[in-house]
């Protein structure tokens, strides 16, 4: 007799949606593909998500705001200098990438150029993610201003982060 584990029945669809969306697309992606890839019966994709879009909305909310959030910006909020963070992360992100993923492209980026003008929840969840991103290195980069890296100081006099713009990495990195 088989044993139902939920959780592992989600992980397995959110993981089969993300690579489905990240290869094809959103639009182009395909419920029976996703099903196909994930092992798990179509039943189980919409108890677990009410059709595509819940679906896709939770690998943004959750596949991708990991690969983000949790993963790329965590040490960036803990280092001591955030130039050294960033850097450290843009290291770490580049020694693991596969020429699959740079084909792809970023998987948010992605996203947010196909569905961002064409649906309000989309648009809402990917603009969420990209402001917790803005904030996680706008609060980096005011920790090594007030710890007096000079670096950053040349690069963002100090301001209340709330009045930043969305910030670009590019920018960070050059200078600009």
């Amino acid at each position: 007799m088989r044993t139902r584990n939920p959780t592992q029945t989600r992980e397995r669809l959110l993981q089969a949606a993300f690579g489905e969306i990240y290869e094809q697309g959103y639009t182009a992606a395909s419920v029976d593909r996703i099903v196909e890839r994930s092992g798990v019966t179509k039943g189980a994709l919409y108890h677990h998500f009410g059709g595509k879009k819940e679906l896709g909305l939770a690998v943004i909310g959750g596949t991708i705001r990991t690969m983000v959030v949790d993963s790329f910006l965590e040490s960036l909020a803990e280092a001591e200098n955030p130039i050294d963070g960033i850097q450290a992360c843009l290291a770490a992100k580049l020694d693991c990438i596969t020429p699959e993923q740079v084909a792809c492209g970023c998987p948010l980026n992605n996203l947010a150029q196909e569905l961002s003008a064409s649906d309000d929840d989309f648009r809402n969840q990917i603009r969420n993610l990209y402001e917790e991103w803005r904030r996680i290195l706008a609060d980096a980069l005011v920790r090594g201003q007030k710890k007096g890296h000079a670096f950053v100081n040349e690069i963002w006099p100090p301001c209340d982060t709330e009045m930043w713009p969305p910030l670009r990495l590019t920018d960070v990195l050059s200078g600009s």
